[in-house]
């Protein structure tokens, strides 16, 4: 057995041992029992300020008392968090039916690195307020902002609040105002404690969620690609031939969502858990097996097993980054199971983790448990292929759903499942890579296809979006899978493609006017050998017609799915919005050419639109480090390095000089296009559903250095160098905000895994950048070679 092959069976085992795990395993709630943080001057009293000392008004016939604000276990819910062990001080505002208003502050207690919070209630709300005053050594004060990024309702979520960024931190009281009446304008807190029997352990524990993580990417990739891989090699036995690696993931893909659907729609005896369990322990033993016999090294070329491993390695360094304790300050969900780790109000990326619940509880997806979880989204805004085929790889761990939000605090890998999701989310978008390989060999050898992927592979922007975990990759695989078959005339199947792009992602469909396009660079639709004919008009409707026939098959698909449920009006605003203020033609106007100097012009969002709210924390004003290290996400120059961004220049003026129609009609017109579309958000489009327009412009970029770039020996060098220098960008990226504004690399309990995740960033990141130059180089003295 050779090498590949037992890296094939050993992930199929991994795969098969999670499973296990998942039916052993009774993941729940772990109990807290609370150390109450010490109080500077014991004879203070606990609360001050408007303090009611009973709740006994909750129900009171009397008018309110102003004064009477806040009283201990006063809250509405009228129950304590349930897995709490042990007494902890609770209070809240829910006085005569939640009319009082007021405020309170607690006594001062001794900073400690860290510690815990309950909070409930409406602290969102115009008016209320709960926030952390810090006093420090110097005489200086420091305000934390407390309040969830969404209210709680009658929910307890808890909060760990960590003082480490401040200097010199002395003590610290709790303040919170509540100045709304009604039963929906309260809030609760509780007496700050410290909890080192649960979160306070490591070694073991660490070791243990650390290993739990490995099993989870294992199970991931199985599942994913073990199907199609399967499938290549009895295709190859039948016709001798190997089909194109672009197909590998989606057999894999359908099959998790098909599974998702089965376990979702179950039979009530039968608990969608244990579907998933069985679906996924099956097939992965029948994994295991196949590849004892069939060797999976027969099934690729040896290109192919490099670009395997290429998504191996980006796998690896996401998923560093999102086991690294540590986020820079003011990130979205900060020290939850749902972290962004990014600033801003984006909350997307826990959207298709929403499924994995609905599944689990086995909701409908029009279910009050479904509009508490979704908001102000709803089950039918997004397609939700992704979300589905995610939800047996998370239901089938050691792991419980929770039946709210997933706000618990965050840990290396969390008993509700969100770590599994992340997982799998970030397998799914580092396996597009797959889809780049495919749809360059329609231009290249295999070694300048798998040079296209480590471009890509190396883009500090997909670096983002593949640990980000949202589905807007995956639509984009599916777009450059619908591009590879309109090129192969395929206009029909091209269609279907995309439309399971827009059942990822709606933001698919923006990329419909590229893929029109390609039919006219089809050379069968240049025959005449005139500029313009009524029968290449005709070719070119037909095959138009076709791709949005099946186009609109998944479109009705997903409407007749959701029935009177279906709701996209959101994103079809997103054309007439021009941002806050008027919204006449002139505001329209100037609001897309801001957007578009954000996203194209280098350093102008740090630079001129530094005070963008989608660049800062949502508390306020992020450091200027974070918000430079937030273009990547948004605009080009960062997010494909900024020294290779110049050498791109040159090849898209090559572009336009040798291959103008394939630049004007993929590249051009799109963003055109989708400029006039995005009117939500003006700090830097790429972000917004640019994906498969960038993965087309990474492709673009090779392919234009292959056929007319290769004439310069000291550009070639020049641009191999600047690919090296995105080890630095994408290290920085990942790593420079958080430990500039948080004043330390590590963060206890978490050492062990926080040094394990710097490693794994650090040294996989140097991996890929220095492939990338070896490959470069290599390819150069093979043309240097060949041209003497």
């Amino acid at each position: 057995m050779r090498n590949t092959d037992r890296i094939a069976v050993a992930f199929c085992l991994a795969a098969t041992l999670y499973v296990l795990i998942g039916f052993v395993s009774r993941a729940s709630p772990k109990g807290i029992a609370p150390i109450l943080v010490e109080q500077i001057d014991r004879g203070e009293p606990a609360l001050s300020g408007a303090v009611q000392k009973t709740a006994t008004p909750i129900v009171s016939l009397m008018a309110p008392i102003q004064d009477q604000a806040f009283a201990p276990d006063a809250f509405s819910n009228l129950s304590r968090p349930s897995y709490l062990k042990g007494p902890l001080p609770i209070y809240g505002s829910f006085l005569d039916r939640g009319d009082s208003t007021g405020s309170v502050r607690t006594a001062a207690y001794k900073a400690v690195p860290d510690f815990y919070l309950f909070v409930s209630g409406f602290p969102n709300r115009p008016g209320n307020r709960l926030l952390i005053e810090v006093e420090t050594e110097h005489g200086g004060v420091v305000k934390l902002q407390v309040s969830p990024f969404e209210d709680t309702g009658s929910k307890w979520l808890l909060k760990r609040i960590s003082l480490r960024p401040i200097k010199g931190a002395k003590s610290f009281r709790i303040f919170a105002t509540d100045a709304n009446k009604g039963p929906e304008g309260w809030l609760g807190f509780s007496a700050p404690f410290e909890d080192r029997e649960q979160y306070g352990r490591h070694g073991l524990l660490l070791v243990k969620q650390l290993g739990l993580c490995v099993l989870a990417v294992a199970a991931a990739f199985v599942a994913l690609l073990a199907p199609g891989l399967i499938l290549r090699r009895k295709l190859l036995d039948r016709t001798g031939k190997l089909f194109s690696l672009i197909w590998v993931t989606g057999p894999g893909l359908i099959g998790l969502a098909l599974v998702a659907v089965a376990a979702w729609t179950g039979p009530p005896h039968f608990k969608a858990a244990s579907m998933c369990r069985y679906a996924l322990g099956i097939f992965f033993i029948f994994a295991t097996w196949r590849f004892l016999k069939t060797h999976l090294s027969d099934a690729v070329t040896p290109v192919e097993l490099r670009v395997l491993l290429v998504v191996l390695l980006l796998v690896s360094v996401c998923v560093a980054k999102f086991f690294y304790s540590l986020g820079p300050v003011g990130e979205l969900f900060h020290d939850e199971v749902s972290r962004t780790l990014e600033v801003g109000g984006r909350s997307d990326s826990r959207l298709p983790y929403h499924v994995a619940q609905l599944a689990g509880f086995r909701q409908k997806t029009n279910s009050p448990f479904a509009n508490e979880l979704y908001g102000t989204w709803t089950f039918s805004d997004r397609g939700q292929l992704v979300a589905l085929a995610a939800t047996p790889l998370v239901l089938a761990g050691p792991v419980y759903m929770p039946d709210h939000k997933p706000g618990d605090v965050w840990t290396v890998f969390d008993p509700q499942g969100f770590a599994a999701y992340r997982c799998a989310m970030i397998v799914f978008a580092a396996s597009c890579l797959l889809a780049v390989f495919g749809v360059s060999r329609l231009f290249l050898r295999e070694e300048w296809s798998l040079f296209a992927v480590l471009v890509t592979a190396t883009a500090p922007f997909f670096v983002h979006e593949t640990y980000f975990t949202w589905p807007k990759m995956e639509a984009a695989a599916f777009v450059l899978l619908a591009g590879y078959l309109v090129l192969g005339a395929r206009f029909l199947l091209g269609g279907l493609a995309l439309g399971l792009g827009y059942m990822c992602h709606p933001s698919a469909l923006l990329s419909t006017p590229a893929i029109l396009g390609l039919i006219v660079l089809l050379p069968k639709f240049k025959r005449s050998g005139r500029v313009f004919s009524w029968r290449e008009v005709g070719r070119w409707i037909w095959g138009s017609l076709l791709v949005l026939l099946g186009l609109g098959v998944w479109i009705l698909f997903w409407r007749v799915v959701n029935g009177p449920n279906y709701t996209q009006g959101k994103f079809l605003s997103f054309a007439l919005a021009s941002g806050p203020g008027s919204h006449t033609l002139g505001h329209w106007l100037q609001y897309r050419w801001t957007s578009l100097l954000n996203t194209f012009v280098p350093l102008n969002q740090f630079l001129f639109h530094g005070n963008d709210e989608n660049v800062n924390a949502i508390e306020g004003p992020s450091p200027g480090i974070v918000r430079f290290f937030v273009q990547p996400w948004s605009t080009v120059p960062a997010a494909v390095g900024f020294l290779y961004f110049f050498c791109l220049l040159r090849w898209i003026y090559l572009g336009f000089a040798r291959a103008a129609g394939w630049l004007i009609l993929t590249l051009l017109i799109p963003v055109i296009f989708f400029t006039a579309y995005m009117g939500i958000d003006s700090s830097g489009m790429l972000k917004e559903g640019l994906h498969a327009w960038f993965l087309i412009l990474m492709i673009f970029s090779v392919v234009i250095w292959k056929k007319y770039g290769t004439d310069s020996q000291a550009f070639w060098r020049v641009c191999n160098w600047a690919l090296l220098t995105r080890a630095l960008d994408v290290s920085l990226m990942m790593l420079l905000p958080v430990i500039w504004t948080q004043r330390a690399i590590v963060r206890p309990p978490f050492t062990l895994t926080d040094v394990v995740a710097l490693c794994m960033m650090i040294g996989g990141t140097i991996w890929l950048c220095g492939w990338t130059f070896e490959l470069g180089e290599r390819l150069r003295f093979e043309w240097q070679r060949k041209s003497q």
